[in-house]
């Protein structure tokens, strides 16, 4: 009994100074009354007068009537959710890779040992590089890149964001002839073996059926480590979900390189360019699609030959 006694004095004093307060609160709209009677806060200012007791229920006294609410949820309503405008994140991709080839095959190019398994240590034979060389096997040839870091730089709002990252890339390039790279090719009938690794890289077309056994394969794989930088644009969110596209350039340095052929695999450098720069694109519904597409600016070669690899897939 004494403690609803002393409930419902407090409740009537807070009454009766909240109508006192009033005038005050009219006469100073910018000043704000804060008291506290044990369990209640009483709050005057210019929105009205607001009793809150300490477990979060509200009674507010305003122009606009009397008003009960939990003080807790209307708090956090008030408060607006930070806008986070740096996104971290990885991507995997998923893609077929090929060459767009500019050769000019008439012009001054390295020369094709042909393997026929007569080659001794000091002879060789030799045919002009043909644009057939290099023929892939469409679906076969295969690009996977991984970005375990990747930054989202919001530049205005959601809508339009700075792309960066680091990644790897592996080209693989499955050939349907049996030429194949190499190290080490003379150039000339006349240079010893020895003397010919020390030289120009080269090209050899195997023509030994003792060298054409086992798994039929014939594979160049090279691996980069990247750097991307793309400008994304975004829609506004509908259903969940946004439209987008992006585009930009990825620098690339080359970090192995290696041939696979009838199970034997060698590693070298085959007259590849260490550094590769490709512009790179993207498209996709957030949540539900997204795909990737790259294309060379240079050669990958640097011995003459004029072939440019480009990609697509999708992005995870």
């Amino acid at each position: 009994m004494n403690n609803m006694k002393d409930t419902i004095i407090k409740t009537a004093l807070a009454l009766l100074i909240l109508i006192l307060g009033g005038r005050l609160a009219n006469a100073q709209k910018k000043d704000t009354i804060l008291m506290d009677l044990d369990n209640v806060r009483i709050t005057i200012d210019s929105d009205g007068d607001t009793i809150t007791t300490k477990k979060g229920t509200i009674l507010s006294i305003s122009n606009l009537g009397i008003k009960i609410g939990d003080g807790i949820k209307n708090q956090d309503k008030k408060k607006k959710k930070k806008h986070k405008k740096l996104h971290t994140g990885m991507h995997i991709d998923f893609g077929i890779n090929n060459v767009i080839d500019n050769t000019n095959y008439n012009g001054t190019l390295e020369e094709v040992v042909v393997n026929d398994g007569d080659i001794s240590a000091t002879t060789s034979k030799g045919r002009d590089l043909k644009k057939g060389d290099f023929d892939l096997r469409n679906g076969k040839s295969i690009n996977f890149n991984f970005w375990p870091v990747w930054l989202k730089q919001d530049v205005a709002k959601h809508n339009v964001q700075l792309e960066t990252g680091l990644g790897f890339q592996f080209f693989n390039y499955r050939y349907s002839t049996n030429v194949i790279h190499s190290d080490a090719v003379p150039t000339n009938s006349s240079t010893p073996q020895p003397v010919a690794s020390s030289l120009r890289t080269g090209f050899m077309d195997i023509q030994d059926p003792n060298q054409l056994t086992g798994k039929e394969k014939n594979k160049l794989g090279i691996s980069y480590v990247s750097v991307p930088l793309m400008l994304r644009f975004n829609s506004n969110k509908k259903k969940g979900h946004r439209y987008f596209i992006g585009a930009g350039v990825i620098g690339s340095y080359k970090l192995k390189s290696w041939t696979k052929f009838y199970g034997n695999k060698n590693s070298g450098n085959f007259g590849l360019n260490d550094w590769m720069t490709q512009v790179s694109a993207e498209l996709g519904i957030t949540g539900i699609i997204k795909l990737y597409g790259t294309y060379a600016l240079q050669s990958m070669y640097k011995n003459g030959l004029d072939r440019r690899p480009f990609a697509i897939g999708i992005r995870l």
